[in-house]
C-alpha cells in the first residue's frame, strides 16, 4: 500500500470514530465574558450547532456549564475562532464523542482558558 492510501485510510477511520463534538463553556452564570463567548459562538456557528443547553454539575462536570453539541464538520472553523477570541481566558472544554467517554474527556480533550477538574471515575476505561 502506498503512503497516500495508508494516510487516507487513517483519515477515514478517524472521521468514522468521531460522531460530533461537545463544547462546554464554564462560568456562564457569573461571568459576563463567558456569556458573550457563548452568544458569539451561537451567532457565528449556528449551522453547526446540533443542540445546546445549560447543564448543572452533572456527569464528569463538577461545575455548571453551557454545553453545545457541535457538528464535526465545523470543528476546523471553531477551534481557530476560540483560540483568537477567548480574550478573557474563559474555561472552555472541547471534546469529541467517540463512544469512549474517558478518553474523550482526557486524551482527546482540548482546553481553552483554565482547565477545570472533572470527575473521571464515572467513566469505564475501554
Amino acid at each position: 500500500m502506498n503512503e497516500d492510501k495508508r494516510l487516507q485510510k487513517i483519515w477515514e477511520k478517524t472521521q468514522q470514530r468521531v460522531e460530533d463534538y461537545h463544547i462546554h463553556i464554564y462560568g456562564i452564570e457569573r461571568a459576563y465574558a463567558a456569556m458573550v463567548l457563548r452568544d458569539d459562538l451561537r451567532g457565528l456557528f449556528a449551522p453547526y450547532i446540533i443542540s445546546e443547553s445549560h447543564v448543572q454539575a452533572v456527569g464528569p462536570h463538577q461545575e455548571a456549564n453551557y454545553a453545545f453539541v457541535f457538528n464535526k464538520n465545523g470543528i476546523g472553523e471553531l477551534l481557530p475562532w476560540l483560540q483568537m477570541n477567548n480574550l478573557h481566558n474563559v474555561s472552555v472544554l472541547v471534546h469529541p464523542e467517540t463512544g469512549d467517554d474517558y478518553t474523550d474527556h482526557t486524551t482527546h480533550a482540548l482546553w481553552f482558558g483554565r482547565k477545570k477538574g472533572l470527575n473521571l471515575n464515572i467513566f469505564p476505561r475501554l
